[in-house]
């Protein structure tokens, strides 16, 4: 608590930082400013402007190199989500029902665990059939590749073992599912989209990621009626505030 009251200083906190204890006695001292851009001034054409904070900071401690690594911080924010291995209550019982259903649902706020229940849902197929296929859909490459890295680690099972039974769909979907293949560069691996498009096949499950944009959009709605998306069971994830917004507009 004495660290947290001297990290909590007034030039701290005009920088927008705020000291806190957790629960297991550790100090966090968190900033929601310091990636955001929101608050600077440009005009149009510009680059993007500069984090406030950031700015602030240069001028503040004159003759240090600060900089902020976006990939870094999306990196590390990946790989704190993938050691989140248990379900809360809550999510137990939000599994169970989509284990029921052959077509559900899951609306959940940003953040709210939509994604962590869906990949503990895919592992559970893939466990239950030895023969089963499932489709990711995402609207981009980045998020598709992250599911299929949290499924390494939720299934314990090899990277190779996993995504032989994995196909991501990604925009522009008229493209099709694709493979996705470990990479070796050196003494590190990936994964990696293959180059062609995945062999047709009946897709055990097939989850689909922002699914409040399947009223606007056409060609993901013709590409898994073209999948027969009918004869699999349906995993519809969605933020409540965009799908209260798409069903009342």
């Amino acid at each position: 608590s004495q660290l947290a009251e001297k990290l909590a200083s007034e030039s701290m906190r005009e920088l927008g930082f705020d000291a806190s204890v957790s629960r297991s006695g550790r100090c966090l001292l968190t900033n929601d400013r310091f990636l955001s851009p929101e608050d600077s001034e440009s005009s149009p054409g510009a680059p993007p402007a500069e984090p406030p904070l950031l700015a602030k900071l240069r001028v503040d401690r004159a003759g240090v190199d600060i900089h902020v690594d976006r990939g870094a911080f999306v990196e590390c924010y990946a790989r704190i989500m993938m050691r989140f291995t248990r379900l809360t209550m809550h999510q137990r019982e939000k599994l169970e029902a989509v284990r029921r259903a052959s077509v559900a649902v899951l609306l959940a706020p940003a953040g709210g665990g939509k994604t962590f229940v869906a990949v503990q849902r895919v592992v559970q197929v893939l466990n239950e059939d030895p023969d089963a296929t499932v489709l990711f859909v995402a609207r981009n490459e980045a998020l598709a590749l992250f599911v299929c890295k949290w499924l390494v680690v939720a299934s314990k099972k090899s990277a190779e073992h996993v995504v032989e039974r994995v196909h991501v769909l990604v925009a522009p979907f008229s493209s099709g599912p694709r493979c996705v293949r470990v990479e070796a560069l050196g003494s590190r691996r990936r994964l990696v989209f293959g180059d062609s498009r995945a062999d047709a096949t009946t897709y055990a499950l097939i989850v689909v990621d922002e699914a409040h944009h399947l009223v606007g959009d056409s060609s993901l709605r013709s590409e898994l009626a073209e999948l027969g998306a009918a004869e699999s069971s349906l995993l519809f994830l969605g933020d409540v505030s965009q799908a209260t917004s798409t069903i009342f507009s």
